[in-house]
């Protein structure tokens, strides 16, 4: 029996260039109400030199989009490294039994098998493109989704764009402050945005 909530973080690529990376994200992880905190690693730069690969050698969006989704193992063993705290978790199935029974640790998730084994596998919703349109705003989406979980954050190093309503997930992909399909993944979801560097946050 689940005892506490279960929280999706995505750590975004982008706040690997931030200095004080380490402390904020400690500070604002232990800062909040007690769940089961799951780290979600953008890919940074190390997506964007796959990135100026695919530009030089035309390697295509598939394979682009695979070894990208493998560096992503490197950046959650990265958030372990950062975060001694943390539990590295590979797996579905032990991310699964890590929510039934996981009291208030933190798993930096490494989502590679289960993008390849068990998104694609949901008779609900089709499996997410394999290109360049698909960030780890959506793979933390979907992931949020499978796992049930009771809210989603995105950790990123800058505000969202000015909006003429409140923030929700169309309107900030549509912006570009999210991926293409973020909206429709993230529908229904307790949403949330942080800037780690100013601290400030929305709710959805």
């Amino acid at each position: 029996m689940r005892h506490l909530p279960i929280r999706v973080v995505k750590v975004g690529g982008s706040l690997l260039d931030f200095e004080g990376l380490v402390p904020a994200l400690r500070e604002w992880v232990n800062s909040q109400t007690p769940a089961i905190h799951i780290l979600i690693a953008g890919g940074g730069p190390f997506t964007d030199i796959v990135r100026q690969i695919d530009e030089r050698f035309a390697i295509g969006e598939i394979n682009s989009h695979w070894m990208c989704i493998r560096l992503l193992d490197c950046t959650a063993r990265l958030l372990v490294l950062l975060l001694p705290e943390a539990e590295l978790v590979t797996r579905f199935e032990d991310l699964e039994t890590y929510c039934r029974h996981n009291e208030g640790r933190i798993i930096a998730f490494s989502c590679e098998q289960f993008l390849q084994h068990r998104e694609p596998c949901d008779d609900e919703e089709p499996a997410l493109p394999h290109d360049w349109s698909v960030t780890t705003d959506s793979i933390a989406a979907r992931l949020s989704c499978a796992i049930d979980a009771d809210e989603l954050v995105l950790l990123k190093s800058c505000d969202p764009p000015p909006l003429t309503n409140a923030p929700h997930a169309p309107q900030l992909a549509l912006a570009g402050y999210t991926d293409d399909h973020f909206g429709d993944v993230a529908a229904g979801l307790d949403l949330r945005w942080v800037n780690l560097l100013s601290g400030e946050e929305w709710w959805i």
